[in-house]
């Protein structure tokens, strides 16, 4: 029995590749064209190192307690299924909040966190007076 590939499989595939790709390329782009600047703008690299260190660390950490947390569920999910599998797929999503969500709540954070008008220097258009 041979596949034959469907028009739809083959744009779905062409679609998720572009994804990917942007995914993957914007990312370091934007890397590369700050490291850049920063090499213009005569950057003091080695004072940035700790901060650069705690980052990384703080990233490692959050990426070991999220494996740690999620691996267990699926275990669970994948190697028994059913109805208490599934309510623990669910209850461990359930928390994320949408992208529209996270928006709203990094602006109204920003703007509660702004100095009063009468504090900030007169050049400072941040916020309408």
């Amino acid at each position: 029995m041979r596949l034959v590939p469907r028009p739809l499989g083959v744009l779905a595939l062409a679609f998720l590749s572009i994804a990917v790709s942007l995914a993957l390329v914007l990312p370091v782009g934007v890397l590369i064209y700050w490291l850049i600047n920063g090499l213009r703008a005569n950057a003091d690299f080695p004072a940035l190192a700790p901060a650069v260190r705690h980052s990384v660390e703080m990233a490692l950490a959050g990426a070991a307690i999220t494996v740690a947390l999620a691996f267990p569920v699926a275990i669970l999910s994948a190697r028994y299924g059913g109805l208490l599998a599934r309510a623990a797929e669910q209850a461990a999503t359930s928390p994320m909040p949408s992208p529209v969500s996270l928006s709203r709540l990094r602006s109204s954070s920003s703007a509660s966190a702004m100095p009063p008008a009468s504090t900030r220097p007169s050049g400072c258009s941040c916020l309408p007076t």
